[in-house]
């Protein structure tokens, strides 16, 4: 078997060449040839191609280590072996000028070098399978040569034994017993003749059956040519759909990278991570088109290695065509062309009723899908349903929470009218310090509850818009449900359409098999002989390449608008993300500048607030610990500040991704229509060249008539011609067997001559048995009498030898008749064999030939029934398609308008409710963020009225002092 890889072909180069040189280094150490690692550089020298091409066909004119030391150039070398295995049978696949150069290069020609060995490879295992079917004959031979030999040294081993009686010192009794083993042994070597002739006969029957095999094998290498044939026009065809194909990819891919390198030149000045992201892009379709570009040589490879099978066929199949000359008569063409004909008008209408049948099933198909359709078009509306119950609860749970703020507002308030009047009684000077840390420490529990009830509130928040966002996710994979379910209905419009195409195509085409049929029996037998043969051929010629471009174009059509869909779809998806990018890019600036800001008032209010403590380090621990409360508050004002920071950002992405969404489902919706006028246009043009098509097929099929007229008067014409010859062959043939007749006559004749003359020798022998009886009774009794002298018995033992030369004499003569009237039986069934056959022969054309009219006028009498048939048809289903098209156009008119409105309707229906949300959740937020600057303006205010009263109090303490220092001193001196 051949290698199905490219690996088990280079094992194999490597095997042959090791076998090189392993002889070389038995000789010669120095002739060395170099090791094969692949298919190119390894084969530059030319000793590779030298050893394989000897090692395929050995020859005593190419002796290798020779032509290895006279051709010292890689160029010599390579001339020489192709045209050596040019003469053996195998083209040249490279060319000679490739070894001239210095620097040779290899990479670019690896497959055809490895095509190129792939032809030795076939013609070496075509050799070896030559060689086991010779060594089966020889085998078969030899056994047939040994049976023949077994034969006759039998034969001779009983001649061996009639030997033996002539030793000496004879007895008549072991004679006796000799006579009786010598005719057991007669009889058993008259069965060992027979069962030789058995044998031979089956011996025969193998030849038979050997000749009937090698003839099998010439059928099988006729039907191997016609199937190459037909491969090789499919091979064609490939060539041409894989180039146009590669050449159209070759296209797409250009244009796409020219687009994304424009898109890359205006994204530039955005971001590097879009630079990055777009070069990504480059590459892997830069990489796809490497792959199709690998994917291309490998479907050129696989053409040139169907392209060597295909002329190894052909060579085979002269080789053929050389020893089978002779041509089958006029009546088996003509025969086989009626059939054909018939048989392809009757594929032609099974074609036609089995694809009206597979177009029913198709519209069932679809009919059923649209119902399932409308069943998940319920189900969503069920769950849009449910999603606006699931957000009248979060209305309902937003409305309680803003009840918590309004009671969080109130217990803020209190606790400021609380803080006035703490401040007023801070005024109070009559109030000692310990009431004052008392306050303090009230004031500070109170904080703590309120900051514990402002936790609470927050996780609240945050639960409920965990909850809102979980629903809106439902609400977004919904709306992609929806959008996934307009697009399948547009696939099922589409295939409606198709469907409705393929019917009209198709009564068109049963229209013009019964118009074909119709005008048959019009058109007359005797017009436009030679005319007509060449017009057929070129307008069949242009039929099929009608047809051919018909399905390129089909396919073509169809690929292109899967790519276009497909590059419509990244285009969008491409535009989206770069407008999302945009928008976060815009966000992301205004974010960092308020954080910024931001940032720089809180750390100007901690400086200022730094700078006090710092004033007040030497203060007491009253002040330390209103530090510390100050710096707690400061923290948690920012971790709201950033919480409702955050809050803001969430509600702006979300806004924006509902905006964008909407800008996509229009922009998706404006691509569709387009698309779908563009397939309207496309299906116009190909119904038009259908139309041209099948006016050029009409005219095809009346040509076809006429030349279907003229073949049937020619066939007519050969059959009398036939009959005529017929009735010469019948008559020489009766000839034949009256001479045969008296040939047989003759030959019974000379058959009963040789019966009797064989009962005549059969007599004799039994005569000279009894004398021989006779003589031994006389032996026997002189035996007894011992007075009898040696001389009379000498006499009669002389006499018995003469009798028993006579009878060996008698058998040579009786087996000489026998092998005479075998033959003369072989003759004679010979003679009645070829009598019968040559009866059988005449009655078998006798037969033939009525068989033939018979055919006919079924023939004829089939056309004309089955014309009527298909006319009652054609009308039914004329009547039907209308119909069904009606129905089917009126359902798809206004299923399409319902799914229109009802999409249309739901779509405006949810941006509203999305609007609305978002309007809400915007108040909602506005007015946190202006609680939370009223919050903070309050907070900031108290903390400058407690700083103003700590250094009010400061200072008093201090007068306090100096009065009291002052008094001090006042009563010091006037006690001194």
């Amino acid at each position: 078997m051949a290698p199905t890889k490219s690996n088990n072909l280079l094992i194999w180069c490597q095997k042959v060449i090791k076998s090189y040189d392993d002889e070389n280094n038995d000789v010669d150490c120095e002739l060395k040839l170099k090791e094969i690692k692949d298919f190119s550089e390894s084969w530059k020298d030319g000793e590779g191609f030298l050893a394989i091409a000897h090692y395929v066909f050995p020859s005593e004119e190419f002796n290798f280590r020779d032509k290895l030391t006279q051709l010292q150039t890689p160029y010599e070398r390579t001339k020489f072996v192709f045209n050596y295995a040019e003469d053996k049978g195998i083209p040249k696949l490279l060319k000679e000028d490739l070894f001239k150069d210095e620097p040779i290069s290899l990479e670019s020609e690896k497959i055809s070098i490895e095509t190129y060995l792939l032809c030795f490879y076939h013609d070496y295992s075509k050799k070896l399978e030559n060689e086991k079917i010779e060594s089966k004959l020889k085998e078969i031979l030899g056994n047939i040569d040994q049976m023949v030999e077994t034969s006759v040294n039998n034969l001779k081993d009983n001649k061996d034994i009639d030997d033996d009686f002539e030793i000496g010192d004879f007895s008549i009794e072991n004679e006796m017993e000799k006579i009786e083993s010598i005719k057991n042994k007669l009889v058993e070597s008259n069965k060992n003749v027979e069962n030789k002739r058995n044998e031979s006969s089956i011996t025969k029957q193998k030849l038979m059956e050997l000749e009937n095999m090698i003839k099998g094998v010439k059928d099988e290498l006729e039907e191997n040519d016609n199937t190459s044939k037909k491969f090789r026009q499919e091979i064609e065809k490939r060539e041409q759909d894989l180039k146009n194909d590669v050449e159209k990819k070759k296209e797409q891919y250009e244009k796409r990278i020219q687009e994304l390198q424009l898109n890359i030149n205006k994204l530039k000045e955005n971001d590097i991570k879009e630079r990055e992201e777009l070069k990504q892009r480059l590459e892997q379709e830069r990489k796809a088109k490497e792959e199709i570009l690998k994917k291309k040589k490998q479907y050129e490879d696989e053409i040139q290695q169907l392209k060597l099978n295909l002329e190894k066929g052909i060579k085979d199949k002269q080789l053929l065509e050389q020893k089978e000359i002779k041509i089958q008569e006029e009546k088996s063409e003509a025969q086989q062309k009626h059939r054909e004909e018939m048989k392809r008008l009757r594929e032609d209408l099974l074609n036609a009723s089995s694809r009206n049948e597979y177009l029913s099933m198709e519209l069932n198909n679809e009919q059923t899908l649209k119902s399932d359709l409308l069943d998940n078009k319920k189900k969503l509306q069920t769950n849009v349903n449910q999603l606006e119950r699931d957000v009248d609860s979060e209305k309902k749970e937003f409305t309680q929470i803003q009840k918590a703020k309004d009671k969080l507002s109130a217990s803020v308030k209190k606790t400021l009218m609380e803080l006035e009047q703490e401040t007023k009684t801070y005024n109070l000077r009559d109030k000692t310090k310990k009431e004052i840390e008392r306050e303090k420490e009230l004031l500070r529990q109170e904080r703590e509850k309120e900051h514990l009830e402002k936790i609470r509130v927050e996780k609240e928040k945050r639960i409920a818009q965990n909850q809102l966002d979980t629903v809106r996710d439902d609400h977004d994979n919904e709306l992609v449900k929806v959008r996934e379910l307009k697009f399948t209905i547009q696939d099922l419009d589409r295939k409606i359409d198709v469907a409705e195409t393929d019917i009209i195509d198709e009564t068109k085409r049963t229209n013009k098999l019964i118009d074909y049929f119709e005008e048959k029996a019009k058109i007359h037998q005797d017009k436009l002989k030679q005319r007509n043969d060449q017009r057929v051929k070129k307008l069949e010629d242009q039929k099929n390449g009608f047809q051919k471009q018909n399905s390129q174009n089909s396919d073509q059509l169809k690929k292109e608008m899967e790519r276009m869909n497909s590059l419509n779809r990244e285009k969008i998806e491409l535009s989206s993300k770069d407008a999302d990018l945009q928008q976060q890019y815009q966000l992301e600036r205004k974010e960092k500048k308020n954080s910024e800001k931001l940032k720089k008032n809180l750390d100007d209010q901690l400086n200022q607030v730094k700078h006090l403590l710092n004033l007040e380090n030497k203060g007491r621990s009253s002040r330390e610990k209103s530090k510390t409360k100050l710096e707690i508050e400061t923290k948690q004002m920012k971790s709201t500040l950033s919480d409702e920071h955050h809050k803001r950002e969430q509600a702006k992405e979300r806004n924006q991704t509902l905006q964008t969404d909407t800008e996509s489902a229009e922009k998706k919706l404006q691509s569709a229509k387009q698309q779908f006028d563009q397939l309207k246009e496309n299906r116009e043009q190909l119904k038009n060249e259908a139309k041209e098509l099948d006016i050029e097929i009409t005219n095809v099929i009346t040509e076809n008539i006429v030349v279907q007229s003229e073949a049937d008067s020619r066939i007519r014409e050969n059959i009398e011609k036939l009959e005529e010859k017929y009735k010469q062959e019948i008559k020489a043939r009766e000839d034949a067997k009256l001479q045969l007749e008296t040939k047989q006559f003759l030959a019974n004749q000379k058959l009963q001559e040789s019966i009797e003359q064989q009962n005549l020798l059969e007599q004799q022998r039994i005569d000279r048995d009894k004398e021989l009886r006779l003589l031994n009774e006389k032996l026997e009794r002189l035996e007894t009498e011992s007075i009898i002298s040696d001389a009379p018995l000498q006499k009669i033992r002389e006499e018995i030898r003469s009798l028993k030369i006579q009878a060996e004499k008698d058998q040579e003569e009786r087996e000489d008749n026998q092998e005479l009237l075998h033959q003369m039986e072989s003759d004679i069934k010979r003679l009645e064999f070829e009598a019968l056959d040559e009866s059988s022969e005449a009655s078998l054309h006798q037969k033939q030939l009525e068989i033939l009219e018979k055919k006919l006028r079924e023939a004829e009498d089939e056309l004309h029934s089955h014309n009527l048939q298909l006319q009652q048809q054609q009308i039914e289903l004329e009547q039907k398609i209308q119909k069904e098209k009606r129905r089917q156009k009126k359902e798809a008119a206004k299923e399409e308008k319902e799914l229109k409105d009802s999409i249309m309707e739901e779509h405006q229906r949810k941006l509203d409710l999305l609007n609305m949300k978002f309007n809400r959740t915007k108040a909602t937020v506005d007015d946190e963020n202006k609680e939370s600057d009223r919050k903070v303006l309050e907070k900031r205010k108290l903390l400058m009225n407690l700083m103003e009263l700590n250094n009010n109090s400061l200072n008093n303490i201090n007068q306090q002092q100096q009065q009291q220092q002052q008094q001090q001193q006042q009563q010091q001196q006037q006690n001194e």
